[in-house]
């Protein structure tokens, strides 16, 4: 099942920290005219969703932020205590502190949810790039998910503009996008029989008249490519029809070139 959309994304999943990836200068020397092998990811044709670097990096931050700001937050009221001027702007100005490690705690037990709920994903590119006017191929792999369940893969192209003035405003447009409702398989390990993962395979045909990836260092503005993988909620095809999306699982940035313009 196929359908094409220009509404009802989340410019904040396609547009997250773990989508974007700093071209690799070396990569861009060695391959000046292949840019779909300036990234690192792109280049080994692996693509992985980091959420479990992420709550790492959450759970450390939390903790540093805590141990710091509580210590040095208690010596700053044990000063004022002594003073006899507990209650008062500076201890209200302290407190801004601790809470902002409260926060960070926070964060950290939304990631800790989040790799517990979906874990990492892993998108293995079959064909690299993906062809404007031809096909673009690969499969997502995922320990989290359960198997012979339907997901929904997305492929979105997007534009992104940022217009600089008295204020910064970003605007961002659906140019064309195309959803897959698959079911995933398992796939067992052959040196170990209990690892095993879950994989979502999928074929997009991209129209011919769509637009490749920007591949600006200097901005992130410009044309992007984003494979999305959803959680959908129904069991059967027939009942999926018209329902919304279910929870998101990953967001990969995927390279998408016009063969007019590179050899591929």
């Amino acid at each position: 099942m196929e359908k094409y959309s220009s509404e009802g994304f989340d410019p904040t999943v396609i547009w997250s920290e773990e989508v974007l990836e700093p071209i690799s200068v070396e990569l861009k020397k060695q391959y000046p005219n292949e840019p779909w092998r300036w990234r690192t990811s792109w280049e080994s044709c692996r693509i992985c969703t980091g959420c479990s670097k992420t709550l790492a990096v959450s759970v450390v931050l939390a903790i540093a932020w805590n141990a710091i700001s509580w210590l040095w937050y208690g010596s700053k009221i044990s000063c004022l205590l002594q003073e006899g001027s507990f209650w008062n702007s500076q201890f209200l100005a302290l407190l801004i502190f601790p809470l902002a490690g409260i926060g960070l705690v926070g964060w950290a037990l939304f990631e800790a949810k989040r790799f517990l709920t979906v874990g990492d994903s892993l998108l293995i590119l079959h064909s690299n790039p993906g062809r404007i006017g031809g096909n673009f191929c690969g499969h997502v792999e995922n320990n989290k998910l359960e198997p012979d369940k339907l997901v929904e893969l997305s492929l979105i192209c997007i534009s992104r503009e940022t217009k600089r003035g008295e204020y910064r405003t970003t605007h961002e447009d659906v140019l064309w996008q195309s959803t897959q409702t698959v079911r995933s398989n398992r796939l067992m390990s052959s040196d170990d029989k209990e690892r095993a993962t879950t994989v979502i395979p999928f074929q997009f045909a991209i129209p011919a008249n769509r637009r490749q990836c920007c591949v600006d260092a200097t901005s992130a503005d410009g044309v992007s490519w984003v494979l999305r993988l959803a959680k959908v909620e129904s069991t059967s095809l027939s009942q999926q029809v018209g329902k919304e999306t279910g929870t998101v699982v990953a967001s990969f940035e995927v390279p998408i070139f016009s063969p007019d313009l590179y050899h591929i």
